[in-house]
């Protein structure tokens, strides 16, 4: 890395751009990982990723960036219904043009040899930390097995119906069965449309409980999840079971587990809850009086994440071979929806975790800024007031009719007094003293005069006194002004320049504002080349809690504004 270019952009401005890209990398692995299809657009809809199981959905690799594959990468796309869908119809399009989210819509893919896919759509708009629209995030789950038994359910219905119509004699039994066959239906699409609803893990573990016990009329059903730390399934959650007994539940190593899975299969019965003391302690076997316990794993293709047990008193019928098919499909059902809410708390703490660590890279940048500033004035600029004195002392000593080195040494003097000059602005801009010492105002009061000496364009300034703010806060609407300031000077081709400070009610709000040539603002930040900084300056607001806005058109100058209030904090 060259030595111009750290001098160029700043080694904390270098340090952002290599660590930012190992969080994006973070974070599309972690989409990598997932069991369903996932891709990601700009604001454009320009598909900018995809993993490896969205191209098994689609069946065909799109081409990132590429307007031929805009919204989504599959070769056709049908509605629910099977009507043809354009590109530009589909939920990851609707999601970015009304910039809000579509979840659990039902979508068909089509395939470029005819066969086709149904999926679920889980298309969320992608904000930045003004909260403006910079793209969208596509979940793709693959509901064809689900379609499929439905379909082959609703065909066995149908047969149903024909029997009934041809056999008189067996109407009462087949009437039974399609009742029982459509109850387990409405309670699985019940289950569905709840679970489908929930991305919190503890909302999903109580409404599978919930949808069990009232599919299958069961007083005390208990959720176990596998921790892979421990080696262990661990209780999760309960329907039924009063809260002083829980803590007799003890957690039941997956050795043992594996074992109960080999010799009884994945829905494990036992008469008598004796047979499982190693997982259920005799207290709690005593307390709630139920003798009977029916185990299910909750299986996600071919791991098993959890189980669970469904308890029953002696008296109570053992459950029939309808119900504990009802149990495996909703089973089945809610170890997709825990998976599901897992992977939305993995993405939710590593946007945290990213959040965490673009505050401490900003803490650092100005920390690195105020120790740049002290080196400056503490080291550079004595040596600078040294050599001013030392020729000011020589210009005094040197004898008359040297002339010519007389002028050199004025010359040298005038240099010295510009070096001097330069090092104090660099200071200053670095980490202003009135900051610290007068507050945000006097700062930009002399921000404001500095930056039209330098500039040779008057700003006018108008502010009140503001009461002590957080470093953090202060430093950023200093830095937000710096950057407006910059960005009027070189693109705005401005007459007035005007900046005014605000406080009312604990909200601060500052604005910087042009008569210039102003730009075209489409929802994004573009301001001639400048759009970058304060792109930048838009996440530090929203870090704070606070906001930027951008009002500009073509010849009618820019306004940019930006307002936090300290309850935000």
């Amino acid at each position: 890395m060259s030595k111009q270019r750290v001098e160029k952009e700043g080694s904390q401005a270098l340090l952002n751009k290599l660590l930012w890209p190992q969080s994006e990398l973070e974070f599309e692995r972690l989409l990598d990982m997932l069991p369903a299809g996932a891709y990601m657009c700009d604001a454009d809809g320009l598909i900018t990723y995809y993993n490896q199981r969205a191209v098994e959905i689609w069946a065909r690799v799109p081409k990132l960036n590429d307007p031929v594959d805009r919204f989504c990468g599959s070769f056709k796309l049908l509605s629910a219904d099977g009507l043809p869908l354009r590109h530009d119809q589909c939920w990851m399009a609707l999601a970015i043009q009304n910039n809000r989210v579509y979840n659990g819509y039902e979508i068909i893919v089509e395939h470029p040899d005819g066969s086709r896919l149904n999926v679920l759509a889980y298309a969320s708009p992608i904000r930045n930390g003004s909260g403006k629209l910079i793209g969208a995030l596509n979940v793709l789950v693959d509901i064809n097995d689900r379609k499929r038994e439905e379909e082959a359910l609703f065909r066995a219905y149908e047969e149903l119906e024909q029997r009934v119509a041809e056999r008189t004699a067996d109407l009462a039994a087949n009437e039974e069965m399609a009742r029982r066959q459509a109850a387990r239906a409405e309670a699985l699409a019940n289950a569905a449309r709840l679970l489908n609803a929930q991305l919190d893990l503890k909302s999903v573990l109580a409404t599978v409980c919930k949808v069990m016990g009232e599919a299958l009329n069961v007083a005390v059903i208990l959720v176990y999840l596998f921790d892979e730390s421990s080696q262990t399934f661990v209780f999760a959650d309960s329907v039924g079971l009063p809260a002083e007994l829980k803590s007799y539940l003890r957690p039941l190593p997956s050795s043992l587990y594996e074992r109960y899975t080999k010799e009884l299969g994945p829905v494990k019965r036992f008469l008598n809850l004796a047979e499982v003391q190693e997982w259920l302690a005799p207290e709690l076997v005593d307390s709630i009086r139920l003798q009977r316990a029916t185990i299910v794993d909750l299986d996600r293709t071919g791991q098993i994440i959890g189980c669970i047990i469904v308890l029953k008193g002696e008296q109570e019928h053992w459950l029939t071979p309808d119900e504990l098919r009802l149990l495996k499909a909703l089973a089945d059902q809610g170890a997709q929806a825990i998976t599901n809410a897992r992977l939305y708390q993995e993405v939710r703490a590593r946007e945290a975790e990213l959040h965490q660590l673009s505050q401490r890279i900003l803490k650092a940048e100005e920390e690195e800024r105020e120790h740049l500033s002290r080196e400056l004035h503490d080291s550079t600029g004595q040596v600078a007031t040294a050599l001013l004195i030392n020729l000011a002392l020589l210009q005094q000593q040197l004898p008359d009719g040297n002339d010519a080195l007389m002028a050199h040494i004025v010359e040298a003097n005038e240099l010295a007094r510009r070096i001097y000059d330069e090092v104090r602005a660099i200071s200053h801009g670095l980490r202003p003293p009135e900051l610290e010492q007068m507050g945000l105002h006097s700062a930009l009061n002399e921000l404001c005069q500095e930056f039209g000496r330098y500039t040779r364009q008057p700003v006018e300034y108008e502010g009140v006194a503001v009461p002590p703010l957080p470093d953090m806060v202060a430093v950023t609407f200093y830095r937000f002004v710096q950057e407006g300031l910059n960005n009027a000077a070189k693109h705005a081709q401005a007459s007035r320049v005007a900046v005014v400070l605000q406080y009312k009610a604990g909200c601060l709000r500052v604005t910087v504002e042009d008569d210039g040539v102003g730009f075209t603002h489409r929802g994004g930040v573009n301001v001639l080349g400048a759009g970058v900084g304060l792109l930048s300056m838009s996440e530090r607001l929203g870090m704070l809690g606070g906001q930027l806005e951008i009002h500009s058109e073509p010849g009618r100058g820019t306004r940019l504004v930006a307002s936090y209030c300290l309850s935000a904090s």
